[in-house]
């Protein structure tokens, strides 16, 4: 089942310059297929040593520098509520969207919800999702995955 695989991630990225190398080399592979346009998404996670905030600056300098090498591919991110987490989880994630988006940050594009559909209830996000709409950020929901 792929929720099992999605698991996996977590465990084998355990800092920020294993994330910062894992999405390098995620868009070198894209861009060596001709791929123009990519659009990440992820949890922010908390690392040991580093915060959410940290974790997303991380994603955004190696996407802004993978661009400026390869001007030829464009990658943006959708930063994911996890709807197996709580709702202060999505709160948090959507105030860093806004306020990464308000310092005129171009690569976050948007606020999804994703995770197995067999957990948690789409109308306990509801609320943040319009936020973040309301913010100017796009939404997008990953449902009926099982």
């Amino acid at each position: 089942m792929a929720f099992e695989i999605f698991k996996l991630g977590p465990k084998l990225f355990t800092d920020l310059a294993t994330l910062d190398r894992i999405v390098r080399e995620i868009i070198h592979d894209y861009a060596k297929f001709n791929t123009i346009y990519l659009e990440l998404r992820t949890t922010p996670k908390d690392f040991e040593a580093s915060t959410k905030e940290e974790y997303i600056d991380t994603l955004v300098k190696a996407m802004k520098e993978e661009e400026e090498n390869n001007p030829r591919i464009k990658v943006r991110l959708l930063l994911s509520i996890n709807r197996s987490q709580s709702l202060e989880a999505a709160k948090e994630l959507v105030d860093l969207a806004i306020k990464f988006q308000s310092k005129g940050e171009k690569y976050i594009v948007g606020v999804e919800i994703s995770g197995d559909p067999r957990q948690g209830q789409f109308s306990d996000f509801r609320a943040e999702l319009q936020r973040a709409r309301d913010s100017g950020l796009k939404t997008t929901l990953h449902c009926g995955e099982t």
